[in-house]
């Protein structure tokens, strides 16, 4: 049975923090279904027969169950953000390859969450491989993903030169065009380089 519905669960569209709470709602629910069918077991191999335990111990069930599952979502939601930050500085003013500062508020959730997975996505860099990247003048994103006032987390984005997004400390990652298209739809841009650039 947990094959059968887990491959129902694979076949429905979550992000990757709505897939892990679902799935871990889920599980708990067969956990909890296995503690009554114990339950069970030994009201019959004992003298607790009244109607009244029966209810009792159904109730508890239930709202383990409730409470349980309760519990799980709230905790994928608190770790999803629906406020993005975004500022761009570019320090370096050169004729060409200079564009304004830009400090945005986007509120959209769902563009918000996507544009997080995707970001989670993209390929990890490994340590200590060696580049050779074109001409990097400072052009960069920088991205706050919030809940409410509360950080989630904190990435860079290099315009410029390998246009590495840096997620923590010793997490790079590769960027590809599309991610880069999808953070510039947000921001209502045509590009996040300057006009002359591609």
């Amino acid at each position: 049975m947990s094959r059968r519905y887990g491959m129902i669960l694979h076949h429905m569209t979550y992000s990757p923090v709505e897939k892990s709470v679902t799935v871990a709602c889920f599980y708990y629910i067969l956990l909890q279904i296995a503690y009554g069918l114990q339950a069970r077991k030994i009201l019959r191999e004992t003298t607790m027969k009244s109607t009244f335990t029966r209810v009792y111990l159904l109730a508890g069930l239930i709202v383990s169950l409730l409470t349980g599952c309760e519990g799980t979502w709230q905790a994928g939601e608190a770790t999803s953000p629906n406020v993005l930050h975004i500022v761009r500085t570019n320090p370096l003013p050169i004729p060409g390859h200079h564009l304004a500062p830009l400090n945005m508020v986007i509120h959209d959730a769902t563009q918000i969450q996507n544009l997080y997975d995707a970001a989670h996505t993209l390929k990890k860099i490994p340590s200590g491989a060696i580049f050779s990247c074109p001409a990097d003048f400072g052009l960069a994103y920088h991205l706050d993903f919030l809940r409410a006032n509360t950080l989630i987390q904190h990435m860079d984005l290099n315009a410029m030169g390998c246009q590495f997004l840096t997620i923590a400390p010793h997490d790079t990652r590769y960027t590809t065009p599309s991610f880069r298209a999808l953070l510039a739809k947000i921001l209502n841009l045509p590009s996040l380089l300057p006009p002359d650039k591609p």
